[in-house]
């Protein structure tokens, strides 16, 4: 047996079963040690792997974490003093989506930009609405196994691994580990989403409690992939356990974490060490303890392989731990102290913690956003009429009071609406009456604020975070949906929000724009009803609403509230607000600085947009732009003279005054912005305007002849569409999504008002050729995408097309909603569809990014069937003369027949009733059984019974 001054390797396990693992690989097993220092509490395990001497620890049993680990490493190096290198090697928690990290992968901690590998995430103090903080970027690996590292790979990447058939031949050697210890079968490798939380207790396999419907699709991997797949990059190390997917997308997108463990950070914050994990869950509430014997086997089996490639002088020339560790008193001293006060944070935070949980199970629009926009908007002075009227007094200082405040477009009731908000804040309510103030902006722009669910999830958390006393009811909710694992129902939140009210002091509630909630009548009939509950509810609260005088809304409203509960926004009320605002601008604005000091030009324009304004707001702004604009007298006068009277006519004159090219693009745009609701980012607008519909294949969409400064696409016409920023979604996870992560900012295009959208709305067939109308601006908009994807260059990798084609997301998103659009370009439709359909490779790379996109959100796509065919997309679009061809051509070239009767299922979803009859007549068996939804159920469930039935 070699001397104790020969082992130079240290290996170090926290569990058994990575210490059975690393004993498995060992080429001599040495006998045990007999001379132990006297301080020394581990027990070792003794061999050789190639020609170097491994000393193996495990931690004591039942003992986890960074402390235990810095705690083995020093009593290691009492008896081995001459270790050069230390290994932590086991199993731990991948991050699944930016590398596709998949269970028996293997992550090894290799140097980033800003780390060595591995960073400590969980001791030290929390920040504010956090539950970890970053405390530190720990130790780079030696330099001895990170050269080592670059060869063993290059060598992987060349000819492949035998990492799997070298875990055989050791189960082969050890017979008794192999049904614990081999690869488990592939169907146990389930994927979730991250909003989607384990159900049932934890000894409930997800098999059973769980089911199939939240699964993430993936594709097998291929025979030219390595299977495990080794992976490097940053670990994530600490003492708490990583069982929340959504906080694991929050830190893993932010420090680019690709595996969360508990013990590295105790080794590699005194000395460079190799941190070597197999995955065996995914970091998430669906522990998967079927994959750890196998985990823990491919990541020795990966060691064992590095080992033989480090050179033994290499080793020896690295600094020994024992010098390393001249201090490792102190630190693991402070690791213990650290680690005490972060268990002493941890439980001052728990209530930080319960409140975060709740607030993502809730996923609150945020208001605030839409509430700040409107106060840059305002004007000093404005609204003063409104905060004086004896009805807007009353409704301030009577409890269970109602007040709606009406108005047409453009008349500035949003921006009341905020004035509303800051005089109550603002004002001695909250001190004198512990008063709460509550408010949402329904936006036209924003169809996550368009619905009853979206306003109370976000009064209820805005009423949460105010109040203490009033969170009671929604903890008992969250509790009884299983801890946040199901979503509460529309009803369950209308209850819960009433006993919230109904606790504590007063609470002011503000909702801007109830005409621009979602248009259909029994949803707007929900939220009227909702409303008026209010007549009958709580007695210490005071609603109000905002919205256009629409009959709808106006009849429900007169039914029950007094006349003394409604304000009309009439000319004569906002005449002076309108002056004054006028006056402020000329008076004030760099853009109007050459009248500056001339009274006579200044009151004109004043009194001349004041008169004509009749009352609304939006109409003076586009005014103003114009007149911005005049260099003279005569310029102004003549502006003045000829203004348009509506805001349909201005909207009217500033396209036809575009030249016919920026008209094209401008009406491009609107097609886009008014008929998707689909956030349509700058750089996506950019490709969309570069797409020729004309031309010939090849030459549709050429990356060079794009707009090179994206930014100025606004400029083409900033009053009909504007650029906004928003939280980004995370772009990697785009096509490949789950649960999206909010990182950064992104810029992104929106109509510039919600009277641009009317406008667009109502013109008619005869004007701007019809191409604002709806059925062709979405048949324009589907024929952008498919010629999208036909020009795109499909020798690119999937991440490669992601990030240079911008439009990408936007149309795997958008094709298959707007498809079964009809126009009288439907030949175009199909022409360009049988283009796609036709060229197998480029409709299976098509396929594939559809599916990816489309499977969680149709019953009969989340089946699992088999791949879907041409046939199946031509009858989700509703296009006869598709289906026809293609079984045509199928007959004719004797081929096998296409699958039909799957494509009856989105044919009868979209009430497509030609393709349905079409493709009963071909053969397709409309009570076919299986795996999926019948025909006639998925009718039933899209509302189409009256055309299938």
């Amino acid at each position: 047996m070699p001397e104790a001054e020969e082992y130079t390797i240290g290996w170090i396990c926290a569990l058994t079963k990575e210490l059975i693992a690393a004993k498995a690989f060992l080429d001599v097993l040495h006998d045990p040690v007999d001379n132990a220092a006297i301080n020394d509490n581990n027990n070792y395990t003794l061999g050789r792997i190639g020609k170097h001497n491994v000393v193996i620890a495990v931690l004591p049993y039942g003992q986890y974490g960074l402390v235990n680990a810095a705690a083995a490493l020093k009593d290691m190096t009492r008896t081995f003093s001459n270790l050069r290198a230390v290994l932590m090697v086991g199993i731990g928690g991948g991050v699944p989506y930016e590398k596709d990290i998949r269970l028996g992968d293997i992550v090894v901690g290799s140097v980033g930009p800003k780390s060595g590998g591995v960073i400590q995430y969980d001791y030290g103090r929390a920040i504010q609405g956090e539950e970890f903080s970053v405390t530190g970027h720990l130790n780079q690996p030696p330099m001895a196994f990170l050269t080592a590292m670059s060869a063993l790979h290059a060598s992987y990447e060349m000819e492949g691994h035998s990492i799997d058939s070298n875990i055989d031949k050791a189960l082969q050697k050890y017979k008794r580990l192999g049904n614990k210890y081999k690869r488990p079968e592939a169907s146990t490798d389930r994927l979730y989403k991250a909003d989607f939380v384990h159900e049932g207790g934890e000894s409930v396999v997800c098999s059973k409690s769980c089911g199939d419907d939240k699964l993430v699709h993936r594709d097998e991997r291929g025979e030219d992939e390595n299977n495990p797949t080794i992976h490097c990059g940053l670990i994530a190390s600490g003492n708490q356990l990583m069982k929340d997917a959504s906080l694991r997308d929050k830190l893993a997108a932010k420090h680019d974490i690709l595996c969360f463990e508990m013990e590295a950070a105790g080794l590699m914050n005194h000395f460079p060490c190799v941190i070597i994990r197999g995955i065996c869950d995914y970091s998430d509430s669906h522990k998967n303890d079927e994959w750890q014997e196998y985990a823990a086997m491919a990541a020795a089996a990966y060691t064992k392989d590095l080992l033989l490639q480090v050179a033994p002088s290499s080793v020896q020339k690295e600094e020994r731990i024992e010098t390393l560790l001249g201090q490792v008193n102190e630190k693991v001293d402070n690791i213990h102290q650290m680690a005490t006060e972060s268990s002493r944070d941890m439980r001052s935070l728990s209530s930080s913690v319960h409140d975060d949980a709740i607030s993502r199970w809730l996923n609150p629009a945020d208001p605030s956003v839409d509430h700040n926009k409107a106060r840059e908007a305002c004007h000093s002075g404005t609204g003063q009429w409104l905060l004086n009227n004896p009805q807007y007094l009353h409704w301030k200082f009577h409890m269970n009071s109602f007040l709606w405040l009406n108005g047409n477009s453009g008349r500035g009731k949003t921006i009341l609406s905020s004035t509303i908000i800051e005089d109550i804040r603002n004002g001695p309510l909250p001190q004198l009456r512990n008063c709460a103030i509550l408010y949402f902006y329904i936006t036209f722009t924003d169809s996550q604020k368009q619905s009853l669910h979206a306003i109370i999830r976000s009064l209820i958390s805005q009423l949460y975070r105010s109040r203490l006393e009033s969170r009671h009811p929604i903890t008992s909710l969250h509790s009884k949906c299983g801890g946040g694992s199901s979503q509460a129902t529309v009803e369950q939140l209308k209850s819960t929000f009433r006993e919230m009210l109904s606790v504590g002091g007063e609470v002011f509630i503000v909702i801007d724009a109830l005409d621009e909630y979602q248009n259909r009548s029994t949803q707007r009939d929900e939220l009227l009803t909702w409303i008026e509950s209010f007549r009958n509810g709580p007695v210490n609260t005071h609603l109000l609403v905002t919205s256009r005088p629409e009959h709808e809304i106006e009849t429900s409203i007169e039914t029950w509230a007094d006349s003394d509960s409604i304000i009309s926004l009439r000319t004569d009320n906002l005449g002076r607000d309108i002056s004054h605002y006028v006056r402020d601008v000329v008076t004030k604005s760099t853009s109007f600085r050459r009248w500056h000091g001339q009274t006579s030009i200044q009151d004109n324009i004043v009194n001349t947009l004041t008169a004509k304004a009749d009352g609304v707001f939006r109409w003076v702004s586009l005014q103003l732009e114009r007149l911005k604009d005049c260099i003279n007298k005569e310029e102004v006068n003549t502006t003045l003279e000829t203004l348009p009277t509506t805001l349909q006519e201005t909207y009217y004159r500033l396209l036809n005054e575009l030249t016919s090219t920026r008209r094209k693009y401008v009406i491009r745009i609107l097609q886009f912005l008014a008929y998707s609701d689909i956030p349509m980012e700058l750089e996506a607008a950019v490709d969309a305007l570069a797409i020729n519909l004309t031309a010939p294949p090849g030459s549709r969409f050429i990356m060079k002849e794009r707009m090179p400064l994206p930014a100025e696409i606004s400029s083409l016409c900033s009053t009909l569409f504007v650029t906004v920023s928003i939280h980004q979604l995370l772009m990697r996870n785009r096509l490949y999504d789950t649960k999206w992560t909010w990182y950064d900012e992104a810029l992104v295009l929106q109509l510039a008002h919600s009277s641009v959208k009317e406008f667009i709305l109502s013109c008619r067939r005869t004007e701007f050729d019809g191409l604002l109308i709806e059925s062709t601006a979405k048949l324009t908009i589907t024929e952008i995408c498919l010629v999208y994807f036909l020009e795109m260059d499909f020798s690119l990798t999937d991440k490669e097309l992601t990030r240079t084609h911008h439009l990408l997301p936007f149309a795997v998103d958008s094709w298959l909603r707007d498809a079964s659009c009809r126009g009288s370009r439907l030949s175009t439709f199909t022409h360009l569809s049988m283009e796609l359909f036709s060229n197998h490779v480029l409709f299976k790379r098509w396929r594939k990014f559809i599916e990816t996109r489309m499977n969680d959100k149709h019953e009969w796509l989340r089946r699992r069937l088999p791949k879907h065919d041409q046939v199946f997309y031509a009858s989700w679009s509703g296009d006869q003369s598709c289906v026809k061809q293609l079984i045509d051509a199928s007959a004719k070239a004797d081929t096998t027949a296409w699958r039909l009767d799957p494509a009856l299922h989105p044919a009868s979803e979209f009430g497509h009733l030609e393709t349905v009859a079409l493709l009963v007549r071909e053969g397709a068996d409309v009570n076919a059984k299986g795996r999926t939804l019948d025909v006639l159920c998925t009718a039933v469930k899209a509302g189409h019974t009256d055309k299938i039935c």
